[in-house]
């Protein structure tokens, strides 16, 4: 039921996107007019890029800005006030010697409108670092300034106590609840991955912009020095920057999974005819296009699927007919194998006998042969004086014996390796008689294998065929009685050769 559903649903949707759209979802841009009422075909939802966009600003302005902070800066500072000190020591005692001839005067000279006017005139020109009088007094009486210069040095350590930073921030990386401080030596560098292991987060407490730390330090100064807390303010220099680059990094990171869904039900207007297409409404129109090719190429490749497998199961019908019509062909095969086997049993036994018979009648005739030959002998060793008559009659009468046996032609194999004759056999038989029990076995074997050849039996088949034939003279010979065991006992021997010799042959 869930898959008939979407299929429907798939269907609604490229149904209402093909007949709803006059015009491409696709060619609607920012600021055109809609041509008709669009509609939700299907439940979806996409993404508002301008309530993400105000959404990852918010986001960013969580994430800390990273600031540079050089610490040994302020020893630069330090310096230049020790350098415009020595030097504006050096110029009022030139003007005092200018003014009265010696640099060194005495308290009537001090007290005197004419020390006051050369102060003031110094003081007027030498702007970067005008003269408290009490410094300017010293001077002239040549006395220690050590207490005035380390008051001087405290209101500016003062100033420098914290990181100062620039009063305007670059545009867009504007500081927001927290910042990172990471203390830096000149010219270190840094990644992302450092600033946020050594970094140091805290609110903006920790810095000071440069307008505040000269005005921490001129208000340090009494009302009659305060052109002198102004002047060593110049001196001041920012030593805490904005990183830029990894401030951006560290916010694009903390913003890159952000988004703002709007989700639309099925039939909820997206935009109506005659209405402004907007941003949220081109986003919701792409995405919808989006979907309708999701749909068609859902399609194309479901497609493809279902001919792939109808052309799979066409392959699978093919392979199992030739499957069929194979093992109809080894049944037929096996069929004619059992039935061969059936008519050489058989026809082993019409040959038996016909052996038997023939068998019997060369004993005969051999029997009879012998007797002759051994009785004519026997008559020429006792009666060697005799008339020539007798023996004459004896011959004659062994050469009409012979004359009246059939004449039957044996071929007698020779006994050798190829053709290995039981040693039982061999003495219980006439070497004749062994020689032609193992012509006759090798002779009902090759039968055997020539008609296995006539019906091209497989190697497997032809095998089989020679181990049932080996069960029937095992079990012919385990019989009681069993007529010519020594010759069922050479089938066996030449049954076996053969097996052997096709196992070779074959590669069994």
């Amino acid at each position: 039921m869930v898959t008939i559903a979407r299929c429907f649903q798939i269907l609604i949707l490229v149904f209402l996107c093909a007949s709803l759209h006059a015009k491409d979802l696709n060619a609607y841009n920012v600021g055109d007019t809609a041509d008709a009422d669009i509609a939700a075909p299907v439940a979806f939802d996409s993404i508002d890029p301008v309530a993400t966009a105000a959404k990852k600003s918010e986001e960013a302005a969580k994430t800390p800005v990273v600031f540079r902070y050089f610490p040994l800066q302020t020893n630069d500072v330090v310096q230049a006030f020790q350098n415009l000190y020595d030097d504006s020591h050096k110029k009022f005692l030139e003007a005092l010697n200018q003014k009265f001839q010696t640099s060194t005067l005495d308290d009537s000279i001090i007290a005197s409108q004419d020390f006051t006017d050369v102060l003031a005139a110094f003081n007027k020109k030498n702007k970067n670092f005008p003269l408290p009088a009490g410094l300017a007094k010293a001077w002239a009486k040549n006395s220690s300034d050590a207490a005035i210069k380390s008051r001087l040095m405290g209101y500016l350590g003062e100033g420098l106590r914290r990181p100062i930073t620039a009063d305007e921030f670059p545009p867009g990386v504007q500081p927001g609840e927290t910042i990172r401080l990471i203390t830096l030596k000149k010219d270190e560098t840094l990644t992302l991955d450092d600033a946020q292991k050594r970094g140091h987060v805290g609110g903006m407490e920790l810095l000071r912009k440069m307008s505040a730390a000269k005005g921490i330090l001129r208000r340090q100064f009494p009302q009659d020095e305060q052109a002198t807390g102004r002047a060593l303010g110049s001196i001041l220099k920012t030593n805490c920057i904005i990183d830029e680059d990894l401030t951006k990094q560290a916010r694009d990171a903390a913003a890159a999974q952000i988004a703002v869904p709007v989700h639309y039900d099925v039939g909820q207007m997206i935009v109506r005819q005659g209405e402004t297409v907007d941003e949220k409404i081109k986003a919701a129109l792409d995405q919808l296009a989006k979907n309708t090719a999701a749909v068609q190429l859902m399609n194309e490749q479901a497609k493809k699927a279902q001919e792939q497998a109808a052309a799979a199961q066409q392959q699978a019908q093919a392979a199992q007919a030739q499957a069929q019509k194979i093992t109809q062909q080894a049944t037929v095969e096996r069929q004619q194998i059992a039935k061969f086997a059936q008519q050489s049993r058989s026809r082993e036994t019409v040959l038996f006998a016909e052996i038997g018979g023939v068998s019997a009648f060369a004993i005969v005739a051999v029997v009879i042969v012998f007797y002759a030959v051994s009785k004519s002998r026997q008559m020429k060793t006792s009666a060697p004086a005799a008339s020539n008559g007798a023996p004459v009659a004896s011959s004659s009468a062994a050469i009409v014996a012979e004359k009246k046996l059939p004449q039957i032609k044996i071929n007698i194999p020779t006994a050798n390796a190829s053709s290995p004759m039981p040693a039982a056999l061999a003495k219980t038989t006439s070497l004749s008689e062994a020689q032609t029990f193992v012509q006759m076995a090798e002779a009902e074997i090759l039968q055997l294998s020539q008609r296995l050849d006539k019906i091209y039996a497989p190697p497997h088949d032809r095998l089989r065929t020679y181990q049932l034939r080996l069960e029937d003279f095992e079990r012919e010979l385990s019989q009681h009685g069993v007529q010519n065991p020594e010759l069922i006992k050479l089938k066996i021997v030449a049954l076996q050769r053969q097996m052997e010799a096709e196992r070779k042959r074959f590669h069994l």
